[in-house]
């Protein structure tokens, strides 16, 4: 059914044993060191403590990037979907992000999309160079817990940016903008593109589409992904 509309990736690490990770995607990732750049089972020894997700830390020892296909350039529609599992262990701290997902070029700070968490442990969509923020910043109301897994995900449908967390709408911001055609190429998980803002946690079942989910749609795919 091609992959124009959703990229997922599917990451799994197993403590002190062989680690496997199921990759679906239309882009090429980069998983210890080795690009890859075809769908598969893959395999690797590791000593990582968690399953069927990817743990990152601000050491840097998880790098997850890759030179991003046309299927995440939502400028065509202009419409956006991005959803995740994310488990933080990281107390909210002033002046320090976490990027969940990146969209953007390999050597620029502006990005067509990105989602993350800010210094106040709330969840933060960002466009490029302040787009999407005419009349607010898009930070959720509510606070991301930490130390347990949380659903988020964000939609813009054209007319309003919505952020959601575990199924609940939790912010609507009426704005009418427009993705950058510029800012793409590269896709960063876990990282900017720079290797700031490191996600501190475990990060699985990265969903984008180039459409905008409705909340019924979200709620399904928290326990049933597509």
């Amino acid at each position: 059914n091609g992959c124009d509309s959703t990229a997922i990736l599917n990451l799994t690490i197993n403590q002190g044993d062989t680690s496997y990770t199921n990759i679906i995607a239309c882009d090429s990732v980069v998983w210890n060191g080795t690009t890859y750049t075809q769908s598969g089972t893959y395999s690797t020894n590791v000593g990582s403590s968690n399953n069927y997700s990817m743990s990152f830390n601000s050491q840097g020892n998880t790098i997850v990037s890759g030179t991003a296909s046309s299927s995440l350039d939502v400028s065509n529609t202009n419409l956006l979907t991005i959803s995740a599992w994310i488990y933080t262990t990281s107390s909210p701290s002033p002046e320090v992000s976490q990027r969940i997902l990146t969209h953007s070029s390999s050597s620029s700070s502006n990005q067509q999309y990105a989602l993350s968490i800010d210094g106040n442990g709330k969840l933060y969509f960002l466009g490029d160079a302040g787009a999407f923020e005419q009349g607010g910043m898009n930070i959720s109301n509510n606070t991301i817990n930490i130390n347990q897994w949380n659903h988020v995900a964000i939609t813009y449908d054209g007319q309003a940016v919505k952020l959601y967390i575990n199924g609940n709408l939790d912010l609507t911001h009426p704005v009418i903008d427009n993705f950058n055609s510029s800012a793409i190429g590269h896709f960063f998980i876990g990282e900017r593109f720079d290797g700031t803002e490191m996600f501190e946690g475990e990060i699985d079942n990265i969903n984008v589409w180039n459409t905008a989910l409705t909340q019924q749609e979200i709620q399904q795919y928290m326990n049933c992904p597509p």
